[in-house]
């Protein structure tokens, strides 16, 4: 568009001068008289010069485009009736001043008055053509960035989300690991130097590896089985089984995703009123890209319900607001719950991660 205004003037003019000699050679074909019929096209094209800015730039974005369309055919009717007399002048004009009332020195096309208002109009339509196509153009690019900027708009803010799901998501998983510690060093138990070496294992994860945009599967995993070992060092009658289907060394996914399910697991299936308390965890790759995760834990009688049948943390509740930003359509959380276990089964398309 800043090109087009700069050389705006150019543009026009130049428009004009082939308009100059498309109008002689239309009225000059004839009688092969070009010179007079270039005469007479200057004393016309004005006509058709004033018409034209008149429509594009008073009638076109005063009424057609705003909608005005009963105003906008009035005021064209009255247009092309002075335009018609204004031709008309024209051509009496021509027939006194450029051939001294000699007829046959005229271009016979000149006599025509439907020839003249449709040659006429003829460079008007495409004149007005052309603008509107222009004011098309303006519209789609500026509806182009406005939805650009939109989107970039939206993209800052789950960008922003998402760094403050994370920011909820440690502190809450330390929290919970250092009071193991805390309960293990108060009974001065020989597990606490192990405890230390898996949290250190786990910081290591949390500080760096988790802050990009996608990790490997087998990365996740490594977490997962890290947790659960720290947490078989706090409860040591769980009955914890874990299963692993499936190729899994080139697959990525989102970092710290799956482990607040397993916590989750914990946090209800160790509770009190258990007397046997069990946890399953079953990870699996099925199609090359489909992560099928399952979790499931007993469950206490005691357990309070929320408004969906199922008690959740900050940890749970945030990983499902990561999974709705991050693979927005291409997963299903399915969360069930019965009096003595709680489970749930997530299916992802791992390739589908939005970035």
């Amino acid at each position: 568009m800043l090109r087009y205004n700069t050389f705006r003037i150019p543009i026009h003019i130049l428009f004009w001068i082939l308009v100059l000699v498309f109008y002689t050679l239309l009225f000059g074909n004839e009688n092969r008289d070009y010179t007079g019929a270039l005469k007479f096209v200057i004393i016309l094209l004005p006509i058709t010069v004033v018409t034209t800015y008149f429509l594009n730039y008073y009638l076109v974005p005063k009424f057609l485009l705003t909608k005005k369309y009963l105003h906008f055919a009035l005021y064209f009717l009255y247009t092309l009736i002075i335009s018609i007399t204004l031709e008309l002048n024209a051509v009496m004009f021509s027939l006194i001043a450029v051939s001294d009332f000699g007829m046959t020195q005229m271009s016979p096309a000149s006599f025509n008055i439907f020839y003249l208002i449709a040659a006429n109009y003829l460079v008007v339509f495409l004149a007005v053509a052309i603008k509107l196509l222009n004011h098309w153009y303006q519209i789609q690019n500026q509806n182009l960035l406005l939805e650009k900027e939109g989107m970039e708009i939206e993209l800052k803010l789950k960008e922003a989300e998402l760094r403050l799901l994370k920011a909820q998501i440690h502190p809450h998983f330390l929290f919970n690991t250092l009071n193991n510690l805390y309960g293990l060093a108060l009974t001065g138990s020989e597990k606490t130097p192990d405890i230390v070496l898996k949290i250190s294992s786990l910081l290591d994860f949390m500080l760096y590896r988790s802050t990009q945009q996608r990790v490997r599967l087998t990365e996740e995993v490594d977490y997962i089985k890290d947790y659960i070992e720290l947490e078989k060092l706090r409860y040591q009658k769980i009955d914890i089984e874990w299963k692993q289907q499936g190729v899994m060394e080139d697959q990525y996914i989102a970092p710290m995703l799956l482990q607040p399910f397993v916590e989750n697991a914990f946090k209800h299936g160790t509770s009190k009123g258990i007397q046997h308390p069990w946890i399953l965890v079953k990870i699996e790759i099925k199609n090359n890209s489909d992560l099928v995760f399952t979790v499931r834990n007993s469950k206490s009688s005691e357990t309070q319900k929320d408004n969906n049948g199922y008690t959740e943390g900050i940890g749970l509740k945030n990983v499902k607001k990561r999974l709705e930003i991050l693979y927005p359509g291409h997963y299903l959380l399915d969360i069930q719950e019965n009096p003595d276990e709680f489970g749930i089964r997530l299916n992802m398309e791992l390739n589908q991660l939005k970035t």
